[in-house]
């Protein structure tokens, strides 16, 4: 059940997944009416800071009342995301994203065609890693100051094209431009999304007016476009810009802030250009160290699925990539009653450190 709580824009609200209380702040534009569908932007927060401290440093709301959108601030578990780089994290913070999405869509009316993920730092990094393994949920993704974890990269297997906005100081000592032992680099990370968009390796390069001068800093615009049905990778690099949201309160800034551009509404200029392309296909994650059965196969009223492991994290997707189910298997066999869901195809993933399975079964 929800809980709801009011707060000075928006409301907070909270559901309880993986055991344990999650926490995500929703904004509605004026004037919301359920006869409309909304897209929706997902605004997740850097290492440590609040969402109600990401909505004053993006002012993404005050972008979200004109263009006329939903915004959502997820919160991560200590105020950590479990994005492959630099934190302590163990939640399944993709299965927790999945899921507020189905919440939101239940709650709320949203045009699930135009889901779009952004976030700075800590929250930029889990946007990558939410554009490699569940791209079927989002129609883009925004990364200021965050990039690909190694990690992230290296199982970044799907083949699924992806809009990419990337914005990244030159300056940046937290995240360096350059990258690090443990993630890769700005350039890096652009030429990844620029081959699975199929887009061309030369960009159009613009200069953005440099309107404030006393921000030690300027910005170059990149566009690679357009690739396999209008997708677009850009990036705005920040000649000497450091590790903050340009045009955002300067409030989070580790030092000054470019002021020549408004990250948020940057964001939205992009975002509003593109719809989901993704269909999900299944899941094609296997390891031979996992292995698990699923019966009856068909199944009409409860599907009985088998692992060879008594402590493992068992997750049911629907062929729209919807999480139908989340449990704990710890005695090596979990029963879960299908019977009020529709018929179809099914996949039951489980996973633990040491490896993923996947299996198909139908619901008659």
């Amino acid at each position: 059940m929800l809980m709801i709580s009011s707060i000075s824009t928006g409301q907070t609200y909270t559901f309880t997944f993986d055991g344990q209380i999650r926490s995500y702040d929703v904004h509605l534009p004026p004037g919301y009416n359920e006869s409309t569908s909304y897209p929706l932007v997902l605004e997740l927060h850097g290492s440590s800071i609040t969402p109600a401290l990401t909505k004053e440093y993006t002012r993404m709301d005050h972008v979200a009342d004109t263009a006329n959108f939903i915004v959502v601030y997820p919160c991560g578990v200590g105020l950590q995301w479990n994005n492959g780089y630099g934190s302590s994290s163990t939640a399944d913070d993709v299965g927790f994203i999945s899921a507020l999405i189905d919440t939101m869509n239940r709650n709320f009316s949203i045009d699930t065609n135009r889901i779009y993920a952004t976030g700075g730092s800590a929250g930029g990094f889990m946007c990558y890693r939410l554009a490699c393994e569940i791209p079927w949920r989002f129609a883009a993704i925004a990364s200021v100051a965050g990039l690909m974890a190694n990690s992230v990269r290296l199982n970044c297997q799907n083949d699924c094209a992806m809009p990419i906005l990337h914005i990244h100081g030159t300056s940046d000592i937290n995240v360096p431009y350059a990258g690090t032992p443990g993630f890769v680099s700005v350039d890096s990370t652009m030429k990844i999304w620029i081959a699975k968009d199929n887009c061309p390796t030369s960009p159009v390069v613009t200069n953005i007016p440099d309107t404030n001068l006393t921000d030690s800093s300027h910005v170059i615009k990149y566009y690679y476009g357009t690739g396999t049905n209008g997708n677009e990778v850009i990036l705005y690099k920040v000649i000497f810009g450091s590790h903050s949201y340009p045009g955002g309160d300067t409030i989070v800034s580790i030092s000054h802030t470019n002021m020549d551009m408004i990250a948020s509404v940057e964001t939205w200029n992009f975002f509003k250009n593109h719809t989901r392309q993704c269909q999900f296909t299944g899941i094609t994650e296997n390891s031979n160290t996992l292995s698990i059965e699923c019966f009856p196969n068909p199944a009409t009223n409860t599907i009985t699925i088998s692992a060879n492991t008594n402590n493992a994290t068992l997750i049911v997707y629907n062929m729209q990539g919807q999480q139908m189910k989340q449990i704990q298997i710890k005695e090596s066999i979990a029963e879960i009653n299908i019977s009020s869901w529709a018929k179809g195809i099914y996949f039951a993933k489980i996973f633990t450190k040491k490896g993923i399975d996947v299996k198909k079964f139908i619901k008659e």
